[in-house]
């Protein structure tokens, strides 16, 4: 009998959608987060977002600040490549094939880079 895989739930979906903005660079360090904007981009509720927002802030992807609500968390490179090594387990990928899902190299650097200089006032469009 095959194995039934269960569907990711729309807050799982909300959580990865964002978390490929941030690691895409879509959305860069010290982007505010607002949670009627993601919910317009997404096609959801709010609700959702919300919660997606709160488990991202609990895992250290964004942060509060202070008066300016949600923001995401300044980049750590060294965080990024365990995200992806942790994003390459989750979707299922052989050990073997693991190391080539971790960006490396000039070009994955500079793009890191580029993340943590990004300018603090971007919004999500």
């Amino acid at each position: 009998m095959p194995s039934v895989q269960a569907q990711p739930t729309l807050v799982e979906q909300v959580v990865n959608a964002i978390v490929s903005e941030i690691v895409d660079g879509e959305l860069p360090s010290n982007s505010r987060l607002i949670q009627d904007e993601l919910a317009r981009a997404y096609g959801v509720s709010g609700q959702p977002v919300q919660q997606a927002l709160l488990l991202l802030r609990d895992r250290g992807l964004v942060r509060e600040a202070s008066g300016r609500g949600l923001i995401v968390s300044p980049i750590d490179p060294d965080f990024v490549r365990k995200l992806y090594e942790v994003r390459a387990m989750l979707d299922g990928l052989p050990p073997a094939s693991r190391p080539n899902a971790v960006p490396s190299g000039p070009r994955s650097r500079d793009r890191l880079t580029w993340m943590q200089a990004a300018p603090p006032s971007r919004a999500v469009h």
